[in-house]
């Protein structure tokens, strides 16, 4: 989840839970990774929403992900563009 710039992602009942950082947290992140991380989600063949937690954070939750090798392989295919701009100084 670090090269995704996220601070929590979970597995569980075949979906796969992206917890996007607060925007005071990360503006960073806002401001240069998360139009691309919107895209590439859209370019998924999953289905997935958008959800405001409870607490007020924002998730992505991904749909009928049948196993952990299969997140794992969404996670790769999610990391791609986020990588291509790295943080400056890191």
């Amino acid at each position: 989840g670090q090269e995704l710039r996220l601070p929590k992602i979970t597995f569980k009942n075949e979906r796969l839970f992206l917890r996007f950082p607060a925007t005071d947290d990360d503006p960073w992140f806002y401001e240069h990774c998360f139009q691309a991380m919107l895209s590439r989600l859209g370019n998924l063949d999953h289905r997935y929403v958008l959800k405001e937690s409870r607490t007020g954070s924002l998730r992505a939750i991904i749909q009928d992900v049948p196993n952990l090798q299969a997140a794992r392989t969404l996670v790769m295919a999610l990391s791609e563009p986020v990588q291509s701009s790295s943080r400056p100084g890191m």
